[in-house]
């Protein structure tokens, strides 16, 4: 099974590595500049420092790590890409499988190197404000919007309109709200010390129900 999902991440990743290439270089080292270089030569206070620091690392992580295998299932079931794998002799689950670790692994990749490059910059800073735990955070956040966006791409394949109206709203807007809650509330540490493993959980429950009874026949076109 993990030879045969590799080689489909292994794939996904050569045919789309300008495009990864690109999102990497423009949000990964580009942001952590953008941001780093102007908090370097100026006081920040704790909040913003926070907001830069790990809010721009949850954004990126989150953005990629979800948008990739969404994209990725519904370009393959466009092209009949999806058809072609899965009458190979894979799996339903692995074929699904591959595209969230893409997503997990894009997400980390673009999130570690904003947050490596940023808190160089500002080292300074992250000495008097930095918390270690954003690191397993911005670990744990790809984790999360990968299985929501396997999620989103396995609904889209498979329901029609309306459902999938009420289903995103499901699956997105309450994690969303979630983070907007994270920048309005104080007390950050606390809210992350819950919000984090519940959207863990609630992201792979989802994953794991969602790929249940998924088939080969939900991605032909």
């Amino acid at each position: 099974m993990f030879k045969k999902v590799m080689s489909i991440v292994k794939t996904d990743l050569l045919y789309s590595k300008i495009l990864v290439l690109m999102f990497f270089l423009m949000f990964g080292l580009g942001y952590g500049f953008l941001f780093g270089l102007p908090d370097r030569f100026k006081q920040v206070s704790e909040s913003s420092y926070s907001s830069s620091l790990q809010g721009i690392a949850f954004l990126l992580g989150g953005m990629f790590s979800s948008m990739f295998p969404f994209g990725f299932l519904l370009t393959d079931k466009q092209f009949k890409v999806g058809e072609m794998v899965l009458t190979s002799g894979i799996k339903p689950f692995e074929y699904i499988f591959s595209k969230w670790i893409n997503g997990v692994f894009l997400g980390i990749v673009t999130a570690y190197t904003y947050l490596i490059v940023y808190t160089l910059l500002t080292l300074p800073l992250y000495a008097q404000y930095g918390n270690i735990s954003v690191w397993l955070y911005v670990l744990l956040i790809p984790i999360i919007f990968a299985s929501l966006g396997v999620t989103l791409g396995i609904i889209f394949t498979k329901v029609n309109l309306l459902r999938k109206i009420l289903l995103i709203i499901f699956l997105f807007v309450l994690p969303i709200l979630s983070f907007v809650l994270l920048f309005i509330i104080s007390n950050t540490g606390i809210f992350l010390k819950f919000l984090i493993p519940i959207l863990l959980v609630y992201s792979l429950l989802c994953f794991f129900l969602s790929v249940r009874n998924v088939e080969i026949k939900d991605f032909v076109a």
